[in-house]
């Protein structure tokens, strides 16, 4: 049986020694961050708006809050958990935080310096939205990061389509291209309204 476990403060030691591990610390961190044997994860775990969770011991799925329905997504893993086993975990962790939280949208930034990563969040279905460049510097060099998201009902495989409702706005657009039609598409879910563009 999967179990999914919050952390909390009295992970420290365990959360601290996973990500200090050489394997991991330098993927989670850039060029201005502390000495590995300086960092902790104190603050985040006494955060309760961050969400560090663990399954079967062997993955760390870290969630943290952009507002009160958007978190990104960071997957943590040694080399004994990684393939398949961290794909069927997403599933138990995305029907936690649908559970247990408000959120309605992961996102992921990814530099392309890590291909497990991108091919992992594709895997589970995240769509490559855009790209925000020179944000992430990595011995001296200064990447951008890959823009993913994913609605975490759809790792679960759940569909969101109770009604909808469409219309059209005219949106000047900038540069050449003069006035583009946009349609609008209001997504009615649990009496939520959700306006999208399509």
């Amino acid at each position: 049986m999967d179990e999914v476990k919050r952390c909390g403060i009295e992970d420290l030691d365990l959360i601290n020694k996973i990500l200090r591990h050489p394997d991991v610390y330098e993927s989670i961190t850039d060029d201005f961050s502390p000495p590995v044997d300086e960092f902790t994860a104190e603050d985040m775990l006494r955060n309760p708006n961050i969400y560090v969770l663990m399954r079967s011991g062997v993955e760390l799925h870290m969630f943290f809050p952009w507002n009160s329905l958007t978190f990104e997504a960071h997957v943590i893993t040694l080399k004994p958990g990684r393939g398949n086993s961290v794909l069927k975990g997403a599933v138990y962790v995305g029907d936690y935080m649908v559970e247990h939280t408000k959120c309605r949208k992961l996102v992921s930034l990814i530099p392309p310096l890590y291909p497990r990563a991108m091919l992992y969040a594709e895997k589970l279905g995240f769509l490559k939205v855009g790209m925000v460049d020179d944000c992430h510097i990595r011995n001296g060099r200064v990447y951008p990061k890959i823009i993913y998201t994913i609605d975490p009902k759809k790792i679960l495989g759940i569909e969101e389509t109770d009604e909808k409702t469409t219309f059209d706005l005219t949106t000047l657009a900038y540069g050449d291209v003069g006035p583009k039609r946009y349609k609008y598409v209001v997504h009615k879910d649990a009496g939520t309204e959700y306006i999208r563009v399509e």
